[in-house]
């Protein structure tokens, strides 16, 4: 088999571009999903609402 040295360049190009652009959707895909991890609080309650909640509590007895 023979290859024509552009068509082979040209495919190469093609496939690096492809491959960079499936790691950066991969990344900000994965970056995304970190962000939302981290910014998730159980229950949706902060600490500083049952800081306020506790001391609610105390002043009311």
């Amino acid at each position: 088999m023979s290859y024509n040295i552009n068509e082979w360049n040209e495919y190469n190009v093609k496939d690096t571009l492809t491959r960079n652009e499936n790691n950066f959707l991969e990344t900000n895909m994965n970056n995304a999903a970190k962000l939302n991890i981290r910014s998730r609080k159980p229950l949706g309650v902060s600490s500083e609402g049952v800081k306020v909640f506790i001391v609610a509590l105390l002043l009311k007895n």
